[in-house]
């Protein structure tokens, strides 16, 4: 498999993921809404987005 090759399948499945992802985030989002006051979710969300600008400034 050549590298052309190989990144449209890791692509693909980044792709996959980013969808995923953001269905997990509104589930995660309708449960905060059912509790409003409980900080864990706001950690959880605070985690995933520091990953995800980490993320985005790699790949700048």
């Amino acid at each position: 498999m050549g590298a052309n090759e190989k990144y449209k399948e890791v692509l693909s499945q980044l792709e996959q993921n980013l969808e995923l992802l953001e269905e997990k985030i509104n589930k995660h989002s309708q449960k905060q809404s059912g509790e409003p006051h409980h900080w864990g979710y706001v950690g959880d969300i605070s985690y995933v987005s520091e990953k995800i600008e980490r993320i985005l400034e790699f790949i700048k």
